[in-house]
C-alpha cells in the first residue's frame, strides 16, 4: 500500500498543478489578453505526470486528442480567428479531456465562450480591460473587431475535465 501513496500524491499534485495554471490562464487572458506559454506548459507536462500515476488514464488516445485539437485550433489561428495562446491552451487542456471527455470539455468550454460573448456585448461588457495597443496591432484586428479572452472559457472546459479526472485516483 505504502507504493501507491507516491503515485497517488503525484496525481493529486499534477491535478492541483494543472488547476492553477488553468486559472493563471484565465486571469492573465483577462487582463492582458494574452496567455502566458509557461501555463500551457505546465498543463500539459502535469498530464504526463498524471498519466504515469494513474494506470486508468489514456495515454495515446489524450496525445492523439491534443494532436487533433492543436491541428484544427491552428487552422483558426491562420484564419485570424483564434489567437495562439488560445491554440495553446486549448491543446494542451484538451491533453485532459482525452477521447472520453472530448465532447463534455467542448460543450463547457462552448457554453461558458458563449455567455462570456453575450457579458462582452452587453453594457455591462465595459468593465472588462481594453486590449493593449500593441496586442491588438500584433494580432491584426481593425478597430471594428473587439477580442475576446477565450481563455477564461478553456479554462472553465479544462477545470470541468480537471474534476472528473480526479475519479480516476485511488
Amino acid at each position: 500500500m505504502s507504493s501507491t501513496l507516491p503515485a497517488t500524491a503525484l496525481a493529486v499534485i499534477a491535478l492541483v498543478a494543472s488547476g492553477l495554471a488553468l486559472a493563471w490562464s484565465a486571469v492573465s487572458d483577462i487582463r492582458s489578453f494574452q496567455i502566458p506559454n509557461t501555463a500551457s506548459a505546465v498543463i500539459l507536462l502535469s498530464y504526463v505526470v498524471f498519466a504515469f500515476c494513474v494506470p486508468s488514464a489514456p495515454r495515446l488516445g489524450a496525445l492523439g486528442v491534443g494532436l487533433a485539437v492543436f491541428a484544427l485550433a491552428l487552422v483558426l489561428f491562420v484564419r485570424g480567428s483564434m489567437g495562439g495562446g488560445d491554440v495553446k491552451l486549448l491543446a494542451a487542456a484538451s491533453v485532459w479531456s482525452g477521447p472520453h471527455l472530448l465532447a463534455a470539455f467542448a460543450i463547457v468550454t462552448g457554453l461558458v465562450g458563449a455567455l462570456l460573448a453575450a457579458f462582452l456585448m452587453s453594457p455591462l461588457g465595459r468593465v472588462m480591460p481594453r486590449m493593449p495597443r500593441d496586442v491588438a496591432e500584433g494580432a491584426g484586428l481593425g478597430a471594428l473587431r473587439q477580442p475576446m479572452p477565450f481563455g477564461f472559457a478553456i479554462a472553465a472546459g479544462g477545470l470541468f475535465v480537471l474534476s472528473q479526472q480526479s475519479s480516476l485516483i485511488h
